[in-house]
């Protein structure tokens, strides 16, 4: 689980650049998934681990 927010969520972007409102964004990582997010606390970073199988893991559904 990554504890993050719905509105969270939807509002990352792909990449540092496109992030216009500094919501957020996503790296794909050969481990898994960094995620950088702006909460009501300032910057965090999130990380999810990938799935013991491509139909369970959540960086596979990422980068379809």
């Amino acid at each position: 689980m990554s504890g993050m927010r719905r509105s969270e969520i939807v509002g990352l972007d792909c990449a540092a650049a496109q992030t216009l409102d500094g919501s957020g964004w996503i790296e794909i990582l050969e481990k898994g998934v960094l995620v950088t997010l702006r909460g009501k606390t300032g910057w965090r970073e999130v990380e999810i681990g990938r799935g013991s199988s491509d139909l369970a893991c959540p960086v596979v559904a990422q980068e379809i």
